[in-house]
């Protein structure tokens, strides 16, 4: 049997290595955080579930609220490729929304590190939290544009954009504190179906959009 030479994907280099293991810590944060919150969380039960020592976990973040920093960081990425797919289809208004809403959802299903963590009263603060915050408006603005540009384009019925993006979106980011891998249905299918769902109550015309039972 042939050695993996230094280099070869079957040998990891020490960056890769790395990489791999930022990833673990990201889903094992993300997840405890989800499940026991930020406060009910600390340093400690995430390396005891990665089963280092924290010394050892200290090399690849600071502190707790790095970490929570990092994760948002992570989400906000993943939300905004999600809406920059939809604008970039060249289709009308509310498929636009349907493709921008099926790729968030499916994002929060395919990783708990890419889930828009609920940010907890405190668990930010300073530069930290103004620059999440500042993301996070930036990515609902965008979300909006889509809507005024369905309802501008005649294929979403007049509403407030706002209110609307509140709607869909809160619908969405519950799929994070249900969804369990190995169920049922896939990601993708609950992503692909919920979007049908949520858009068919703002078009004009929802028999474009059927529901699944």
């Amino acid at each position: 049997m042939a050695i993996p030479k230094k280099g070869n994907t079957a040998f990891p280099d020490r960056a890769a290595q790395r990489e791999l293991k930022l990833e673990a810590l990201h889903e094992c944060a993300a997840s405890a955080f989800n499940e026991r919150g930020f406060h009910g969380t600390s340093l400690d039960d995430i390396a005891a579930a990665l089963g280092i020592s924290k010394p050892a976990l200290y090399r690849y973040v600071p502190n707790k609220q790095a970490l929570l920093y990092r994760l948002h960081g992570i989400s906000l990425d993943a939300a905004e490729a999600a809406v920059t797919e939809g604008e970039a289809s060249p289709a009308d208004g509310i498929e636009r929304l349907r493709i921008a809403l099926c790729q968030y959802i499916r994002s929060l299903t395919a990783s708990s590190s890419a889930c828009l963590v609920l940010m907890e009263e405190g668990a930010m603060t300073g530069a930290a939290a103004a620059d999440i915050l500042a993301r996070r408006r930036a990515f609902e603005a965008r979300f909006r544009k889509l809507v005024s540009d369905g309802i501008a384009d005649g294929s979403i019925t007049p509403c407030d954009p706002k209110l609307a993006v509140f709607s869909v979106l809160g619908a969405g980011n519950w799929v994070s504190r249900w969804y369990r891998p190995g169920g049922a249905r896939s990601g993708g299918d609950i992503a692909r179906a919920m979007s049908q769902q949520l858009v068919r109550g703002l078009a004009v015309d929802p028999s474009r959009y059927r529901l699944e039972g």
